[in-house]
């Protein structure tokens, strides 16, 4: 079995004259026959001589001169001009990687290279395309390997990559659950332990009486582990606290009541009864699984939310309760504050953690903090707090929600009078601002206050920081106004003609509401630049450009608009004192981003995209570690520089991640010839409702599309997201994001899909009596290589497609339809199609 990657394999041959290339047809074949042939074979020999069994090379490229090819020398004699000249390069390379400056050669041991290669997979979704596999269930064997051989190092490397919060999600989907099993095993073994015996001795027993159907227990014992790992994940010490497990059997006892009903207890008691007797002897307080079936005084807590009266209807689930929970958020409706309590009361005594995180989550967005601080009373602003904040706050207690209430209002009134005559807000925007400057508080993990007095220096600090003035109260220099000279009257010295190259033109006027809604946006921006040019800035603009550059839509324009010069002083007429700091962080993260990203227009629009993102898009501080740890959190697969990166942690992702792949290397599919399907796809998601207005109806929608598009080219199954890559991309997913999991599809779908191939074999009169199963062997899957083009500021990402050829491909030239351009209503980008 090879155990080298040739990416690709090109062999240039030219001919002196024209005479020369008298029967160069007949040279091309036999130099073909012998590449496949001995050729590879030659060259495999020679990387195995060459490269260590504990080392792995990477060579970007390797050109080789084998000189004047007689066409009259056999294939024994080209074989050994072809390995002499490989050996020769190889030790070339070799040797060049220990001088400086090194040759275009990388080196690592092969269990970091291995650990890379996985992370790789979690950041981006695809398997690098030096690694294949044989079967759709092997990553968690890989996983499963990995974990055995290089537990420690690789949970080192997942907790210390930048994007950690991707890498759980995708975890969290590898199925079977072994692979996670053994995740677990090397950081705690006692809890892989009672996961184990909880599959021996209780849900296998389920199995076998009916209680649970095979596809129920694999879900049940993928669930559980889920649960248990996000209780170990970002945790230093290796096994779980007190805290830890407590918050664990309530998830748990949680998934087993969604599963078996709220019986659960007695079931998994008479299972278990036999097997667990003489293990309760013997450790009784100890067991987990024991304090698991355990009675608990807790359990009217535990109950499915559907049961409670603030949830409407019958049979709803925790994810009805969350929506409506949203709802209530976001509405300002009288009357509404209790039904407010009593659900946020409910839902923070069955599950504290996951709504805690649920409701960071959905805070991270400047503009959903403003619509809650608009839409709620404070009263209700202070429970919200509590639910949100990781430690009890007595002060925010439903008891002490009034005196909060009260304390916000007098200081809002107090700072309101302190206000110039002329500059004063009103009470209700006064008091929205403060409400959203303490979910900021919390939002980025600061400590909320247990007085009234650290409340108020809290609010009046961020008063402080909307009217321009620092810590000391001084109102920080507005940006002076330029003379009116020449370069200024042509646009403010030249930056309006002479944009950086982050900059692009601005955007075609499109028809409709959407054009004028973009026009009035680019109207307003323009006018606040002119404001800040001529030194009037203060609250209100500040507010104003924050709000129009609270979507990314909003920050596009803005970027669109100016140069970089002229974001640099808006920015510093919106934060003040804190603008220089802001700017020399910038730069030095910027300068981290160049290292990853290698095109700089590409690295600089990058650059300001996240900025934004952060100090408007978040709305988050723009201090040193709130900003590099959030711009840093959409990191590419590469670690800092040292400079960037200090300590223990630094040096650890540094070891682990010792090979960085770019983020535009090609990606490798199965199932190129689906793109011979995207002409029905509109028309298929349609029949499934799955899209309104030409957009997909939610993200479970996308990955539905998804699977049918999978099953489409390989028939019913499950399809293992590494290999759902083109898939994604033509159901409007980047390939790095993480779609959820959905249940296979049922039998009526799976006879629409195979109605839909043989529908596409009687419009295609030239492949014949070809049968569904052909059409998938022959068209559907087939290799391609897949990789973004350059991309170019402003504009959407564009993909290039290049398929497999095949002899019969002659039988695209008869195909109804386009295939070669494709571009669909969901789609922010085109995929240009190589095939024939």
């Amino acid at each position: 079995m090879t155990t080298h990657r040739i990416e690709t394999l090109r062999w240039d041959l030219r001919h002196r004259n024209a005479l020369s290339a008298t029967g160069a047809q007949d040279l091309h074949q036999r130099l073909m026959l012998f590449l496949r042939r001995q050729g590879l074979a030659g060259i495999e020999t020679c990387f195995d001589r060459a490269c260590p069994p504990d080392q792995v090379w990477i060579l970007p490229t390797l050109t080789l001169d084998l000189g004047t090819i007689d066409r009259h020398q056999s294939e024994r004699q080209w074989e050994e001009r072809l390995t002499t000249a490989l050996r020769a390069a190889l030790a070339q390379a070799a040797a060049g990687a220990d001088v400086q400056p090194p040759l275009p050669m990388r080196r690592s041991g092969e269990g970091p290279h291995e650990v890379a290669q996985f992370l790789h997979y979690l950041r981006h979704g695809h398997l690098p395309w030096g690694r294949d596999f044989n079967g759709r269930q092997a990553l968690s064997t890989w996983l499963t390997r990995l974990a055995r051989q290089h537990g420690a190092g690789l949970w080192r490397a997942l907790l210390h990559d930048p994007a950690r919060d991707r890498l759980l999600v995708r975890l969290s989907l590898i199925s079977p659950h072994d692979g996670l099993q053994a995740l677990i095993a090397q950081r705690d073994p006692d809890l892989a332990t009672t996961l184990r015996q909880m599959d021996d001795e209780a849900l296998l027993p389920l199995q076998g009486s009916g209680r649970l159907s095979a596809y129920q227990r694999g879900q049940l014992q993928q669930a559980l582990r889920v649960a248990a790992l996000r209780q170990l994940w970002g945790r230093r010490g290796g096994r779980l606290s007190a805290h830890g497990r407590r918050d664990l059997l309530t998830a748990w006892r949680r998934l087993l009541a969604e599963a078996l009903g709220t019986g659960w207890r007695a079931l998994m008691a008479a299972s278990t009864a036999s097997a667990r007797t003489e293990a309760r002897a013997r450790r009784p307080d100890g067991d987990l699984l024991h304090e698991l079936l355990a009675a608990d005084d807790r359990d009217d807590a535990l109950r499915p939310v559907d049961a409670r009266a603030d949830v409407d209807g019958p049979g709803r689930t925790w994810e009805h309760a969350l929506l409506q929970l949203q709802t209530l958020l976001r509405q300002r409706r009288p009357a509404q504050g209790e039904r407010l309590r009593r659900l946020l009361t409910s839902l923070a005594a069955a599950q504290p953690a996951l709504l805690r995180q649920r409701l960071q989550g959905w805070a991270s967005q400047r503009r959903e903090r403003r619509t809650w601080s608009l839409a709620l009373e404070p009263a209700s602003m202070s429970l919200l707090l509590a639910a949100m904040s990781p430690r009890p706050l007595p002060g925010l207690s439903a008891a002490a929600a009034p005196h909060w209430a009260e304390s916000l209002r007098q200081t809002a009134l107090r700072l309101q009078r302190e206000a110039p005559a002329g500059q004063r807000p009103g009470l209700g925007r006064l008091r929205a601002l403060l409400m959203q400057a303490s979910l900021r508080q919390v939002l980025e993990g600061r400590r909320l206050p247990d007085q009234h007095q650290g409340w108020q220096a809290l609010w009046r600090q961020a008063w402080q920081d909307w009217q321009g003035r620092g810590d000391d109260g001084v109102e920080a220099p507005r940006p002076r106004a330029s003379p009116a000279t020449k370069s200024d009257a042509e646009g403010a010295d030249d930056d309006m003609d002479a944009r950086d190259a982050s900059a692009t033109p601005p955007p075609r006027r499109r028809r409709g509401d959407t054009a004028k809604a973009a026009d009035a946006t680019d109207r307003a921006l323009l006018h606040l630049e002119r404001e800040c040019r001529d030194g009037r800035w203060s609250w209100p603009q500040r507010l104003r450009l924050a709000r129009l550059l609270e979507t990314p839509d909003g920050c596009d324009r803005w970027l669109r608009l100016f140069s970089e010069n002229r974001r640099w002083r808006m920015l510093q007429a919106q934060f003040g004192a804190m603008a220089e700091p802001l700017r020399q962080r910038a730069g030095r993260l910027g300068r981290w981003l160049q290292g990853l990203v290698r095109e700089p227009v590409a690295a600089l629009a990058e650059h300001w995209r996240r900025l934004c993102r952060h100090l408007f898009i978040q709305g988050l501080s723009p201090d040193a570690a709130s900003l590099r740890r959030n711009y840093q959190d959409e990191a590419l697969p590469a670690s800092p520089p040292a400079s960037m990166a200090t300590g223990p942690a630094a040096a650890t992702r540094r070891d682990a991640v010792a090979i960085a792949v770019s983020n535009r290397d090609p990606i490798w599919v199965d199932d190129a010839g689906q793109v011979l399907l995207a002409a029905y796809a509109e028309r298929l998601f349609k029949h499934l409702n799955l899209l309104r207005d030409g957009r997909f109806i939610d993200a479970e929608a996308q990955s539905t599309a998804v699977q049918c598009l999978q099953t489409l080219c390989h028939g019913p199954g499950p399809a293992d997201e590494s290999c759902t890559v083109l898939s994604r991309l033509l159901c409007g997913a980047p390939p790095d994001e993480v779609l959820p999991p959905v249940p296979p599809c049922d039998a009526e779908r799976l006879a629409l899909l195979e109605q839909l191939l043989a529908a596409v074999v009687a419009h295609w009169k030239a492949v014949g009596n070809t049968t569904v199963a052909g059409l998938r062997e022959s068209f559907l899957q087939r290799q391609g290589r897949l990789q973004e083009d350059k991309p170019r500021a402003g504009e959407p990402p564009r993909w290039r497609l290049r398929v497999q050829p095949r002899g019969f491909d002659v039988l695209l030239d008869r195909l109804p339809w386009s295939f070669h351009t494709i571009r669909l209503p969901w789609m922010p980008g085109v995929l240009h199609v190589e095939w024939r």
